[in-house]
């Protein structure tokens, strides 16, 4: 026979653990199968599925990986790592906490009965904020009760949204506080807001980890509703808006405490008042911008975006691609995010009561219909949003959740989810990419 200088494992010999093979040893050699197919028959494969193409651009090997829908190409002796999942979640009109994986589809990994709201149910939970080791999560909602422990106000997981503890009396005003927005980067800093229902005030409260209970920081005094949502871009700096025509609709905190926005020509107040009334829903930013969308009225509702430098006076309308009718409704959580590359997203459903998306190019400034319409005709004005990333982005409607991967929108009823069995309006969500 002709040997060839092969090496083998020796075990655990002095020598090393190899050795070159020699006559008599048995050798097993790993076997390769491979499965030809063309383009139009591609294998449907899970995500992560690695290939191999011998025909890439001008006929160059190239090796591929499957991200869940498609395939992608890399080039031969690239390093390649598994394709996280996106984990998301979301709370419902039914006081069920849901936590969903997003890969190749949705697949719920499990379902929360807790919080169990009040004794007749909850009106809803419109607000989720986790933590960066994603296991401390709080909710804030909207449900007052003669009995403390039956209202809705905060409650808090500790295990990532397993367990439940009501921490309604962690609110300055106890079972009479209603939230609307909770936003933050660590456990020492997160705010929230929300109205008090016996003063008819408007509040926002930051958490105090030495005491554990919410810390009023802004009062708008009686008479005024709905201090609405909050984002920041820093811990020293902090802005809200409130759906309330005709009062100091932003407020903001840059290191001094939380004051209104200064009055006068060019200031968000004026601009969204003049020529009609403006209430303001929600807020986001990107690098340079606030966007705020807002319901003015009258001559019919309108629902608009207005953009203005922080802290500058230059607010003014953006040209909209979507129908004056189209909606999102202040206390159905937010619909407008901002994604790594400046691109804003916004959600809304239309006059047939069906989620669009539209998104603003960030090199242009130009808005345009993205997703949808699409067919869940039982949004209730409702299209929660959550922008993780450019290729993350996810819609909650009445009955079904919409999810762009990047390349492709699809619709999931989540009646089709396995497990989910709870068909009420999907309100408060969140998301991340496992680190």
């Amino acid at each position: 026979m002709t040997r060839k200088m092969i090496i083998v494992p020796r075990g655990t010999h002095t020598d090393g653990p190899y050795r070159s093979a020699v006559d008599g040893d048995r050798i097993l050699i790993p076997r390769v199968g491979l499965t030809p197919f063309t383009v139009a028959g591609q294998k449907a494969v899970g995500a992560g599925g690695v290939g191999y193409c011998s025909d890439g651009d001008a006929g160059a090997r190239t090796g591929c990986c499957h991200d869940g829908t498609i395939w992608r190409k890399f080039a031969l002796g690239s390093e390649i790592s598994p394709i996280p999942p996106a984990k998301i979640f979301v709370a419902t009109d039914g006081d069920a906490f849901h936590a969903l994986t997003s890969m190749g589809g949705l697949t719920q990994d499990f379902k929360s009965t807790q919080p169990p709201g009040a004794a007749a149910g909850a009106i809803g939970f419109y607000a989720m904020w986790m933590s960066p080791d994603h296991q401390t999560v709080w909710l804030g909602g909207l449900e007052d009760h003669v009995d403390i422990n039956l209202a809705n106000t905060f409650w808090r997981s500790l295990d990532g949204g397993a367990t439940w503890t009501n921490m309604t009396s962690a609110h300055p005003y106890g079972s009479y506080g209603y939230v609307y927005s909770i936003f933050g980067f660590d456990a020492d800093n997160l705010w929230a807001c929300g109205d008090v229902w016996n003063t008819s005030a408007s509040i926002v409260m930051k958490w105090n980890t030495g005491t554990s209970v919410w810390n009023t920081v802004y009062n708008y005094g009686a008479g005024v509703r709905q201090v609405n949502c909050l984002w920041g871009r820093a811990v020293n700096e902090m802005y809200c808006v409130t759906f309330n025509g005709g009062v100091s609709c932003l407020l903001r905190e840059t290191g001094g405490g939380w004051t209104a926005e200064a009055g006068g020509a060019g200031s968000l107040n004026t601009v969204i008042n003049t020529g009609h009334t403006g209430k303001p829903v929600t807020i986001v930013g990107d690098a340079t911008h606030l966007y705020v969308w807002t319901y003015t009225v009258p001559a019919g509702v309108v629902y608009e975006v207005y953009r203005g430098t922080f802290n500058g006076t230059d607010w003014a309308v953006e040209a909209k691609s979507w129908a004056s009718t189209s909606r999102f409704d202040p206390l159905k959580g937010r619909n407008i995010g901002c994604d790594e590359t400046g691109a804003i997203w916004l959600s809304m459903s239309n006059v047939a009561n069906v989620i669009e998306v539209h998104r603003r190019d960030p090199g242009t400034g130009v808005w345009a219909l993205h997703g949808g319409p699409f067919t869940d005709a039982s949004s209730n004005n409702c299209a929660n949003l959550v922008v993780i990333d450019s290729s993350n982005v996810f819609v909650f409607g009445g009955s079904s959740i919409c999810v762009w991967n990047g390349t492709t929108w699809t619709e999931t009823l989540t009646a089709d989810i396995v497990g989910f069995a709870d068909a009420n309006f999907l309100r408060a969500s969140f998301g991340y990419i496992p680190a």
